[in-house]
C-alpha cells in the first residue's frame, strides 16, 4: 500500500481507523478506538483554555521559546480590498485584524509543529516555555483562519477545510519558489495586510523580502476577528473585545517580562481605519551591569542574583526595579528530582524577584510559570517575593497542581511539590544572602533585606505557602548564617545565636529607643528587625530557649555590671519601666534608678538616705510640701507608677506609699526648722521671705484631708496648723500649734460670735482670737479651739483673774450650772417669748445638761420619723444649690447620720416610705435604692447602665436591701436589661442605641461569652444601622461580617436588609452566641462542572493525556459506575483478584504478558512489578509515600519479609541506591527500618531481624573486632555501604534512633576498650585472680570471682551509704548541741537546717530566703518540712548544724588565760563554733559574728549589739531571740571555752535584767515589762540537756575524733557557694583560653577548652546545691543531674548535647586513636564550630553563675 503526500499545510491528522481499514478490511471488521475529528477537538481545547489575556501570554511566550527579543501586538482596524484574491472564501477574511510580530524566524521544526494539533515539538526541551503545543491552539478564540508569515513561508491554516478544498486544513507561499513569489507580488487585495505590517515593524520593503532576501527575519500572526459564527466557536470578536483582550495584559504588564530568558521588549499597538498608528503600551526590562552575584562554587545549586529594571511606558511612564534571583538544583543532588527532570522534561528551577524601592502589598504577590499565571487567589501566595517556576499546571494554564486527595499520584503534582520542597528554600536563601551582600556594599538599602523576609501572619490562611516558609526558614537558621542587622551599624550583619534580640511583647517606643541606646553603648550585639522577622524567628528557629532576648532580668544585668551614670534622665526612666516589668523587684537593689521629683535618682536601697514616697488620691503630696524632694516624679507613666507601688507594698527597699499616718508621721517629722522651736504656741508663717514655709493654700488643703481621714486630731499636737488670722499671700500671718489645754478662741463660730469688747479683754487675758479662715472646721476641732462662748471666755481668763473673784466671794457658774438656772427662769415664766428662744439656742449649743434637765427637755428622745424624712429632703434640696456635693464634707456627714439612724430603727421607715423613693446619694444624684445594685456579676462592667452602692455607704446595705436594693444581677436581670435597651430604642425617632446602650450591650454578650452562658431566648443584639448608627436587632436576624469593607459596601445596594452585628463583638463570641457569617448568607452554590477532554492525533498520546487528567484511582470506580447508569444497568459489581500465581505463568498469548500476572504474597494491597533495575523503589514496591512512617511499618515490612532471596536482593538494591538528603533524617531512619538492617552480603546475604544483630560501635582495633567475633556475632552491614555516609558518630546516632524494639546490640556491650599508653603499670592484683578472670565467660562469672576475693563493687559500696532523714523527721537527741544558737545566721537554698516548733527540733531543707526584711533579726524563709507546700518561718526559728573548726594557738591563748588553762583529750581537742558557710555573707554591712569572740571585751560588744536588736522585737519573736542568745553564751554548751563563757554569760544575765526593768522616758530602751529571769531555769536545763546528750554521744562512739553532726550525716546537703564560685571563675578562665585559640589552626584545642570550662561550671553548679564534687565525669550526666536543680538549669542537657555535635569531647580532641589511621585530632574538627562551641558554652556558664550568684 502506498501513501500519497500533498502539498498542503494544515493540522496533521493521522486516521487510525482509516489505515486498519485498508489492511485488514478484507479479512474482518476492524475494532479499536479512534480520534475525534479535528474540530471537535479545537473546540475541546477552546471549552478548557479561557478568552482574554491568556492568549497573548502564549504568543509572547513561543516569541521567547524562538529567542525573540522584541514582540508587537497591533490592533487593525482597516478593511482590505477583495478583487485579487487567492479564492473568493478569503473575502470574509480581508476585515480587521490582530497581527503579532517578533523578531525571531521560524525553524523548520516550527512551522512542522504549529501544525501538529495539540502535541508540541518542544514538549522535550526544558529550557523551552511553550512547550505546550495546545496552548497556541487558544488564537481560535478569536479568528477561524490565523496566518503566519515567517523566514521562507506565508501560510494560512483553515481547521474547516473550507477555504482550499476538502481535507486540506491550509496552505502555504514559499519566498524560494518564483510562482509563489509572483502570486505575493501581484495579488496585492490578498496580501496587503503583510504589506502594511512588514513596512510598519521592518526596514525593508516587501519587495526586497519577497524577491531580494526571500526570507523574512521576523514572524508576523494574523488573525482576522470571527464576525460570523464558525463550526469552531460563536465567539465573535470586535474591536471592543481586542480592547478588552489588551485591557486584562495591561494589568500584568509590569509582570510580564520578569521572568521571560529573551523578550525585552513588548508593545500594544492601534491602527485605526484611516491607518493612523498609536502605541497603546510599551513594555521594556533592562539588566544593569552592577550588583550581578554569582554563586558560590561549593553550593548545591547554581544561578544568579542580578538587578532587572521594567518600565512601563503608556500616558505615563513607571519604573520597578527587581532584585532577580535565578536558582537551579545541581544534578546528582536529588536523585528523585532528577528523575522527574529527565521524564517530564522539566528544569529545576526556581526564581524569585523581590521590587525594590517599593511596598508592594504581599497579599497581591503570585505565581509565575515564565508569564504571571492568573490573578486569582489559589496563585497568590501571600511571600513578599513573586515566585516563577516551570510548573507542572492544570489543562487550562490557570493553576498550579498540588498533590491533593484527587491527585496524589499526579506527576505534574509530585514535581511541584518537589521543586518547592528542595528548590525553593535554596533559592529563598540565596536572594536573602545575596540581598545582604548587596546591603553591605550599599547597593541595597539594608531595610530590603528584611523586607524580603516572609510574615508568616500574612501567610497564615494559606497552609500550602505557610508550610513551605516555615520550611525555609528551617534551612535558613540551620545554616547559622549572618541574617541580621546590628542595631550599631545596620550594614553589618550577625547570625541569630550571635544577636541579642529586643524585647518581645507591647514595649512603647520610648523605651525600645532607651534599650536601643544603652546596649549599644555597652556593646552588645543589639539587632534590629521588624515584628515579621521577630516572628519568624520565634517560630521556626531550632532552639529559640537558647537565643538571648532583652528582658528585664537580662537589662538588669548589664545595668549592674556597667552602671548608669552616662545615661540621660529619660533613658534612665524609660529603662526603669522596663525593668520592673517581671515584677522581681529583689534585683533591683544596687542600681541608681529611683527617681524622685527634683530630676535626682537614688539607689534602691534600705538605707534611710534612699527614702522615696509615693503619693496617692487619697494623700497627695501636696499635703508634705516639706518633703517634695523625696518624692517620686508625678509624671511617671502609669505603669512605671503602679510597680513602685506595688514594690513599696512589699516593703522592697526605702520606698513608701504614704497614707494617714505617714502623713502624721512626715508631717511632724519634716517641720520648717522655725516652727520646731519648743516653747512657743505661735509661730510665724512667712511664705513671701521664707522658702521653707509651706505654700498659701497648703493649711485648707491640709484642713481638708484632716476632716477626710481623722476623727480626732491628736496625732496633730504641736503641729502649726491653726492660722489666727486670715491667710494672706503678702504679710506674716501666726499660726497656732494644736494643744488640747488651749487658750485659743473661734471669733465666730457655728453662728456664735464674740464682740470686740469681748475679743480685746480675751487677747488682753493672755488668749487669742481666731478670726476669719472659714474652711478650719473639724469634728474635733472644739478640743483644741474654743467655740465663742462664755465659758470658752472664763476658760481664757488667766488664774490669776480667778483667785480675784473668789477673794470677792463671787460664785462662777459653769455651763451646766447657768443652763440650770436659765432653765428654772423659762419654766417660772420669766423671759420673754423671743429671749425664751435665743436663751434654749445657747442652751443647746453650749450647755453641758443633766440627765434630769434632758429629760425634761425631751432631749433624749428619738427623733420623730417625719422630722428625719423632712431633713433628708432639706439635704436634697441643699444639693441641688451645691457645685460638687459629693466632696462636702458637712453633706456626707450629715447623710451617714441620717442612714444610721434609719437602719437603727428601720421598722420605723418601713411603713413611711416607698421603695421608688429617692433618698439614697449615688456620687452625683440622689437615687432609689431599688435602681442600684450592690455589686456587678464577676467580670462585667454595668456602670454605664445601672450603678452601684458607693461603697462609703456600704454599712448600710441592710438599709438599702430592705428598700429594693439588688444585691446582684442574675442571669436574667441582666438579659432583661438588653430587652429594656431595645424597648427603650423602639420607642424613639430616629430607633438609634446611643454610646452608653451600645457599650452595655457590647458588654453584655461578650461577658455572656466568656462566662460561657447559655442563651435559649432571640435575644437582640447591637447593629449597624443607616449612617453608621447602631440599634438593637433579634439575634436570629443578625449576622457577623466576615467579608471585606468594600464588600459590605456593596451589599448596601441589595434590596434585602442585612443587620451585621456591631464590630467590638468578637468572632468568637458571635460564633458562641450561634450569629451566622456574613458569607454564609450571601453565596449561592456554586454550580459545580466535569471539564470534557478530547483526544490527540495518535491514540496513545490521547489516552496518555486522559490519564494525566484523571490521575486517581478513585476515578476509575466513578466513571465505571457512570457507563454503567448510562447502558442503563441496574448492578454493578466489582472484584478483586487476590489469587498468586506462584508458578511461572504458561501458555500466554503474548511472553511480556508475564509481568502482569505476578504479585506479592497477601500482604494487603501490596504490589511488586517486575521492570527493569533501573526503576525506582516507588515503581518496584507499589507505595509512593516513603516517608510514612505508619505506613512503612503497616505494610512494607511485613512484604520485605515474604519476598523470595531474588526479590529481596532486587529491592534492597533499590531501596539502598537511594540518595537521602542530610537534613531528612527521617527518610533515612524510615529506610532502614524498612529493610529491618540487612547483615553484610560477604556472609550469606540473607536477612535477619535487626534486634539479633550487633553493630560494631567500638572506636579502637575495630578490624580486629570484627575478624575476631565474626563467627560469634551476627555483625551488621556496615551503613557506610548504605549510602549514609562514613562518619560512625553520626551512624551510631541513627540507630538510636530507632525504636528498641528495632535496635540492635551494641558491640560495646561485649568488649572493653582501653587506651594503649606508651608506658604499662605493673598491675598490683596477683597473678592468681588476673588467670580467674581471663577464664571467666561472661560478667556474671566476673562479678562472683570478684567477690570471692573480697573485692566490692564500688557502686555497691556507695549505694550502702545512708540517706538523710526526710524533712519532718525529729532530729536525734545527740544532735540537739549541734544546733548553733546564733541568731544572726544566714542560710542558703537547699540547705540542711534545724527547726525549733512545739519545744522539739525537727529537721528542714531551706527552699527561698523571702524579700521584705527590714534588720538582721527580720529574715523569713520558705522551708520543706515534708507537707505538701512550704511554710513560711522567720529566721529566729532555724538552725543551722555547727561546723568543725580546728582553734588557732593564738586564739586559744586570748581564750584561756595562761594558769586556768587545761589540757584537753584528744577527742575533746576541738572548739564546736559555727564556721560559716563559704561565700555566706550577713544580712547587714558588719562583718560576721558567727564564731566566739576573741576576748570579753570583744564577747561584751557583741552581746550589747545582739541585745539593741532583739529588743526591738515583738514579744514573741524578742523572747525566742533571747532564748538562743542564752544558750549560745551558756558554759554548758561551751565546754571548750569555759573562762571566756562564763564571764560573757554572767554579763548577757545582767543585761537582760537591767533592760526588763522599766525605764526612764527618753532612755535607750523602753521597758516591754518583760521579765525573763522567770525562763533562766528552764534554759539551764535544757542546756545541761544538751551537753549530756553530746557527752552520751561521745561515750557511745569512742572511735570518732570529734562530735561532729556532717561527719556522721555524709549524705546530708551541704551547699558550698564559695566553692562553687572558685569552679565558676576558672570556668570563665577556661573559656577565655578557649576565644584565644580560635582561627589559629587549632580547632581541637579550643573545643578541648571548652569541655574543660562545661565541666568546671557544671562542678560549679553541684558545689552550689550540695556542697559535693559530682560523681560522674561524663557532662552530659553532670549536666542532666544539675538540670533538676533549677528551672533556670533545665535546659542544660540540650546545650551540652548541642556542644558534643560541635566536637566538645576530652578523648576526641586529644588522642589520635581516638580517630581512624592515619588521622590526627588536628584537622578532624570543622574550624566554623569553634565559635558555635564557644556560643553554646557561654551561655551554660552564664546560667550557671546566675544560679550560683
Amino acid at each position: 500500500m502506498s501513501l500519497i503526500t500533498f502539498q498542503l499545510m494544515g493540522a496533521t491528522y493521522y486516521n487510525s481507523s482509516f489505515f486498519v481499514f485498508n489492511a485488514f478490511t478484507l479479512f474482518r471488521t476492524s475494532f479499536g478506538a479512534t480520534a475525534p475529528p479535528i474540530i471537535d477537538y479545537l473546540k475541546d481545547i477552546l471549552r478548557r483554555y479561557p478568552d482574554g489575556g491568556q492568549i497573548l501570554k502564549e504568543l509572547i511566550q513561543n516569541a521567547d521559546d524562538a529567542r525573540a527579543t522584541e514582540v508587537f501586538f497591533i490592533h487593525d482596524e482597516r478593511s482590505y480590498g477583495t478583487e485579487s484574491l487567492w479564492t473568493e472564501e478569503l473575502e470574509t477574511y480581508q476585515g480587521p485584524a490582530l497581527y503579532t510580530y517578533n523578531n525571531a524566524a521560524f525553524t523548520d521544526e516550527d512551522w512542522e509543529g504549529i501544525q501538529m494539533a495539540g502535541r508540541s515539538v518542544k514538549r522535550d526541551d526544558p529550557n523551552r516555555v511553550g512547550r505546550f503545543g495546545i496552548g497556541f491552539n487558544s488564537v481560535y478564540h478569536i479568528t477561524d483562519v490565523p496566518s503566519i508569515f515567517s523566514s521562507g513561508h506565508l501560510g494560512m491554516m483553515d481547521p474547516q477545510e473550507k477555504i482550499f478544498g476538502e481535507r486540506n486544513g491550509g496552505f502555504w507561499w514559499s519566498l524560494d519558489d518564483s510562482e509563489d513569489q509572483e502570486v505575493l507580488l501581484n495579488m496585492r487585495d490578498q496580501f496587503q495586510p503583510f504589506r502594511d505590517i512588514v513596512s510598519l515593524v521592518c526596514e525593508h520593503g516587501w519587495s526586497k523580502v519577497v524577491m531580494e532576501d526571500q526570507h523574512f527575519s521576523g514572524t508576523i500572526f494574523r488573525f482576522p476577528l470571527r464576525n460570523e459564527a464558525s463550526e469552531i466557536s460563536d465567539n465573535l470578536y470586535d474591536s471592543n473585545k481586542v480592547v478588552e483582550l489588551f485591557d486584562s495584559f495591561i494589568a500584568d504588564a509590569d509582570l510580564s517580562l520578569l521572568f521571560l530568558k529573551n523578550v525585552t521588549s513588548v508593545s500594544l499597538l492601534h491602527i485605526s481605519e484611516d491607518g493612523a498608528v498609536n502605541t497603546r503600551l510599551e513594555v521594556k526590562s533592562s539588566v544593569p551591569t552592577d550588583g550581578v552575584l554569582e554563586p558560590e562554587e561549593e553550593s548545591i545549586t547554581e544561578g544568579l542574583t542580578r538587578f532587572k529594571v521594567i518600565t512601563v511606558s503608556s500616558k505615563d511612564q513607571k519604573e520597578t526595579k527587581w532584585l532577580l534571583t535565578t536558582c537551579t538544583m545541581k544534578e546528582g543532588v536529588a536523585e528523585d528530582l532528577d528523575l522527574l527532570t529527565k521524564k517530564l522534561s522539566f528544569l529545576p528551577q526556581v526564581d524569585l524577584a523581590f521590587p525594590c524601592g517599593e511596598k508592594r502589598d504581599c497579599s497581591q504577590s503570585r505565581l509565575s510559570c515564565f508569564l504571571p499565571l492568573p490573578n486569582n487567589e489559589s496563585n497568590k501566595t501571600g511571600l513578599p517575593v513573586y515566585v516563577n517556576a516551570c510548573f507542572g499546571l492544570t489543562d487550562n494554564r490557570r493553576h498550579i497542581k498540588w498533590q491533593e486527595e484527587d491527585q496524589r499520584h499526579d506527576e505534574h503534582a509530585l514535581w511541584n511539590e518537589m521543586l518547592m520542597k528542595k528548590v525553593f528554600p535554596q533559592a529563598y536563601i540565596k536572594i536573602i544572602q545575596d540581598a545582604i551582600k548587596l546591603a553591605q556594599k550599599s547597593i541595597l538599602p539594608v531595610s530590603s533585606v528584611y523586607n524580603l523576609w516572609p510574615d508568616l501572619t500574612q501567610i497564615q490562611h494559606k497552609e500550602k505557602w505557610h508550610a513551605l516558609t516555615l520550611d525555609v526558614f528551617h534551612h535558613l537558621f540551620r545554616q547559622n548564617v549572618a541574617i541580621l542587622s546590628l542595631a550599631k551599624d545596620e550594614r553589618q550583619f550577625i547570625s541569630p545565636s550571635e544577636a541579642v534580640f529586643p524585647c518581645n511583647g507591647p514595649t512603647s517606643t520610648n523605651i525600645l529607643s532607651a534599650i536601643k541606646r544603652t546596649l549599644v553603648s555597652c556593646g552588645e550585639n543589639l539587632v534590629t528587625l521588624p515584628a515579621s522577622v521577630a516572628k519568624a524567628i520565634n517560630e521556626a528557629y531550632p532552639n529559640p530557649t537558647t537565643l538571648k532576648h532583652v528582658t528585664p532580668a537580662f537589662l538588669r544585668a548589664i545595668l549592674h555590671r556597667t552602671g548608669v551614670d552616662n545615661i540621660t534622665k529619660d533613658d534612665k526612666l524609660s529603662l526603669l519601666e522596663y525593668i520592673l516589668g517581671d515584677e522581681q523587684y529583689k534585683e533591683l537593689e544596687g542600681l541608681h534608678l529611683l527617681p524622685l521629683s527634683d530630676g535626682s535618682f537614688r539607689y534602691f536601697t534600705y538605707e534611710e538616705e534612699d527614702t522615696a514616697l509615693i503619693d496617692s488620691h487619697e494623700c497627695p503630696r501636696v499635703l508634705l510640701p516639706f518633703c517634695k524632694p523625696f518624692f517620686i516624679p508625678h509624671d511617671l507613666t502609669p505603669a512605671c507608677s503602679a510597680h513602685l507601688k506595688e514594690l513599696a507594698r512589699r516593703n522592697f527597699f526605702k520606698i513608701t506609699n504614704i497614707d494617714a499616718s505617714h502623713v502624721a508621721e512626715y508631717a511632724r517629722r519634716y517641720l520648717p526648722p522655725d516652727w520646731k522651736q519648743t516653747g512657743k504656741n505661735l509661730v510665724a508663717w512667712d511664705n513671701n521671705n521664707n522658702s521653707q514655709h509651706p505654700p498659701l493654700d497648703w493649711f485648707q488643703e491640709f484642713w481638708r484631708f484632716l476632716n477626710s481621714h481623722f476623727n480626732e486630731l491628736n496625732p496633730f499636737t504641736d503641729i502649726p496648723l491653726i492660722p489666727v488670722s486670715p491667710l494672706s499671700g503678702s504679710q506674716t500671718v501666726s499660726v497656732a500649734k494644736l494643744q488640747q489645754n488651749t487658750t485659743l478662741i473661734f471669733q465666730k463660730s457655728k453662728q456664735l460670735s464674740l464682740p470686740d469688747q469681748i475679743t480685746q479683754l480675751v487677747n488682753k487675758v493672755g488668749g487669742t482670737v481666731v478670726r476669719g479662715n472659714e474652711w478650719l472646721k473639724h469634728v474635733d476641732l472644739d478640743s483644741y479651739v474654743l467655740c465663742p462662748s462664755p465659758r470658752s471666755v472664763l476658760k481664757c481668763s488667766t488664774e490669776t483673774d480667778r483667785r480675784l473673784l473668789q477673794l470677792l466671794k463671787v460664785h462662777l457658774l459653769d455651763t451646766a450650772e447657768a443652763a440650770n438656772v436659765l432653765v428654772d427662769s423659762i419654766r417660772k415664766g420669766a423671759c420673754s417669748s423671743d429671749n425664751t428662744n435665743k436663751t434654749m439656742t445657747w442652751v443647746l449649743q453650749h450647755g453641758k445638761l443633766s440627765d434630769r434637765v434632758s429629760n425634761r427637755l425631751g432631749l433624749k428622745d428619738l427623733p420623730p420619723p417625719e422630722k428625719v424624712i423632712e431633713n433628708l429632703s432639706v439635704l436634697k434640696s441643699k444639693a441641688l444649690e451645691m457645685v460638687n456635693p459629693d466632696t462636702d464634707v458637712d453633706f456626707k456627714r450629715q447623710l451617714h447620720i441620717i442612714y444610721k439612724h434609719m437602719q437603727d430603727n428601720l421598722f420605723v421607715f418601713v411603713t413611711m416610705m416607698g421603695n421608688e423613693t429617692c433618698w439614697l446619694w449615688a456620687q452625683n444624684e440622689f437615687v432609689a435604692p431599688q435602681d442600684l445594685v450592690l455589686e456587678y456579676p464577676n467580670n462585667l462592667d454595668l456602670s454605664s447602665y445601672i450603678g452601684k452602692v458607693p461603697s462609703e455607704f456600704l454599712p448600710y446595705r441592710t438599709l438599702f436591701q430592705r428598700f429594693g436594693l439588688r444585691k446582684v444581677l442574675s442571669n436574667e436581670d441582666i438579659l432583661g436589661i438588653l430587652y429594656s435597651i431595645q424597648q427603650t430604642i423602639e420607642a424613639r425617632q430616629p430607633p438609634f442605641a446611643s454610646s452608653s446602650e451600645v457599650k452595655v450591650s457590647i458588654e453584655i454578650l461578650n461577658w455572656l461569652w466568656k462566662e460561657k452562658k447559655t442563651v435559649q431566648d432571640d435575644i437582640p443584639v447591637p447593629v449597624i444601622a443607616d449612617g453608621g448608627k447602631f440599634t438593637l436587632k433579634p439575634r436570629s436576624t443578625a449576622l457577623f461580617c466576615d467579608v471585606s469593607k468594600n464588600g459590605l459596601k456593596e451589599l448596601n445596594c441589595r434590596e434585602e436588609e442585612i443587620y451585621v452585628i456591631h464590630e467590638e463583638i468578637p468572632k468568637a463570641a458571635a460564633e458562641w452566641l450561634e450569629i451566622r457569617f456574613l458569607s454564609t448568607h450571601i453565596l449561592d452554590p456554586e454550580e459545580i462542572g466535569i471539564e470534557q477532554c478530547g483526544q490527540s492525533e495518535p491514540i496513545t498520546m490521547r489516552i496518555k493525556n486522559i490519564l494525566k487528567e484523571y490521575d486517581e484511582d478513585s476515578d476509575i470506580f466513578k466513571e465505571l459506575i457512570q457507563n454503567a447508569e448510562d447502558a442503563g444497568a441496574d448492578v454493578c459489581k466489582f472484584l478483586v483478584d487476590f489469587r498468586v500465581h506462584r508458578d511461572a505463568p504458561e501458555s500466554l498469548i503474548d511472553p511480556d504478558m508475564a509481568l502482569y500476572l505476578f504479585n506479592l504474597p497477601n500482604t494487603g494491597s501490596i504490589f511488586l512489578k517486575f521492570n527493569s533495575e533501573n526503576h525506582t523503589l516507588s515503581e518496584t514496591v507499589n507505595i509512593q509515600v516513603l516517608d510514612d512512617l505508619q505506613y512503612f511499618m503497616k505494610f512494607i515490612l511485613p512484604a520485605v519479609h515474604q519476598l523470595t532471596e531474588t526479590q529481596i536482593l532486587h529491592s534492597l538494591k533499590l531501596l539502598l541506591s537511594l540518595h537521602y538528603s542530610s537534613e531528612d533524617k527521617k527518610t533515612i531512619i524510615s529506610s532502614l527500618k524498612t529493610v529491618k538492617l540487612i547483615r553484610s552480603s560477604q556472609v550469606d546475604g540473607k536477612l535477619y531481624p535487626s534486634s539479633t544483630l550487633c553493630y560494631n560501635d567500638t572506636v579502637f582495633e575495630t578490624k580486629r573486632l570484627e575478624e575476631a567475633l565474626e563467627n560469634k556475632f551476627l555483625l551488621l552491614q556496615k551503613l557506610s555501604e548504605c549510602h549514609l555516609g562514613n562518619d560512625k558518630y553520626k551512624h551510631h546516632q541513627l540507630l538510636q534512633l530507632l525504636p528498641q524494639k528495632f535496635q540492635p546490640k551494641m558491640l560495646s556491650e561485649f568488649t572493653e576498650e582501653r587506651v594503649v599508653e606508651s608506658e604499662m603499670q605493673l598491675c598490683e592484683l596477683e597473678t592468681g585472680l588476673l588467670g580467674q578472670l581471663l577464664m571467666c565467660d561472661d560478667l556474671q562469672d566476673v562479678r562472683k570471682t570478684l567477690a570471692k576475693n573480697q573485692i566490692r563493687d564500688s557502686a555497691e559500696t556507695e549505694s550502702s551509704s545512708f540517706s538523710p532523714a526526710a524533712p519532718g523527721t525529729e532530729v536525734p537527741e545527740e544532735w540537739h548541741d549541734c544546733l548553733d544558737m546564733n541568731v544572726l545566721n544566714n542560710f542558703e537554698e537547699g540547705e540542711y537546717v534545724g527547726y525549733s516548733i512545739d519545744d522539739k527540733y525537727i529537721y528542714a531543707v531551706i527552699v527561698e530566703e523571702l524579700p521584705g526584711h527590714n534588720g538582721r533579726y527580720s529574715w523569713r524563709y520558705k522551708i520543706d518540712i515534708g507537707e505538701d507546700e512550704p511554710i513560711e518561718v522567720s529566721c529566729v526559728d532555724l538552725f543551722q548544724f555547727k561546723r568543725e573548726k580546728k582553734v588557732k594557738t593564738e586564739r586559744r591563748k586570748c581564750m584561756e588565760p595562761g594558769p586556768q588553762k587545761k589540757t584537753l583529750k584528744p577527742e575533746e581537742n576541738t572548739c564546736m563554733e559555727l564556721e560559716p558557710l563559704t561565700g555566706a555573707v550577713p544580712h547587714s554591712s558588719e562583718s560576721s559574728t558567727n564564731s566566739l569572740p576573741a576576748s570579753v571585751e570583744e564577747a561584751k560588744r557583741e552581746i550589747d549589739k545582739c541585745l539593741t536588736e532583739i529588743w526591738r522585737l515583738p514579744e514573741e519573736e524578742r523572747h525566742k531571740a533571747i532564748k538562743r542568745l542564752y544558750l549560745r553564751w551558756h558554759p554548758d554548751k561551751n565546754p571548750d571555752c569555759q573562762s571566756l563563757a562564763n564571764e560573757a554569760f554572767k554579763y548577757l544575765q545582767n543585761q537582760i535584767d537591767e533592760l526588763s526593768k522599766p525605764k526612764a522616758a527618753g532612755s535607750t530602751f523602753s521597758s516591754r515589762n518583760t521579765n525573763f529571769r522567770g525562763f533562766y531555769e528552764e534554759w539551764n536545763q535544757e542546756a545541761r540537756y544538751h551537753r549530756n546528750s553530746r557527752e552520751r554521744f561521745s561515750r557511745g562512739y569512742r572511735g570518732f575524733h570529734s562530735y561532729n553532726f556532717w561527719t556522721h550525716n555524709e549524705n546530708v546537703p551541704r551547699p558550698d557557694r564559695e566553692e562553687a564560685r572558685r569552679w565558676c571563675r576558672q570556668a570563665r578562665c577556661d573559656l577565655n583560653a578557649a576565644h584565644k585559640d580560635t582561627g589559629g589552626g587549632s580547632t581541637e584545642w579550643c573545643l578541648f577548652k571548652v569541655h574543660q570550662a562545661v565541666e568546671k561550671s557544671l562542678i560549679a553548679a553541684c558545689y552550689k546545691r550540695n556542697g559535693q564534687h559530682p560523681n560522674s565525669s561524663s557532662i552530659s550526666a553532670t549536666a542532666a543531674q544539675v538540670s533538676c536543680y533549677s528551672l533556670q538549669l533545665r535546659d542544660l542537657p540540650e546545650i551540652v548535647k548541642n556542644l558534643q555535635t560541635l566536637g566538645v569531647d576530652p578523648k576526641k580532641t586529644q588522642y589520635p586513636n581516638c580517630h581512624p589511621y592515619p588521622h590526627i585530632p588536628n584537622g578532624r574538627f570543622r574550624s566554623e564550630n569553634e565559635m558555635l562551641a564557644l556560643n553554646k558554652a557561654s551561655e551554660l556558664l552564664n546560667k550557671i553563675e546566675a544560679y550560683v550568684n
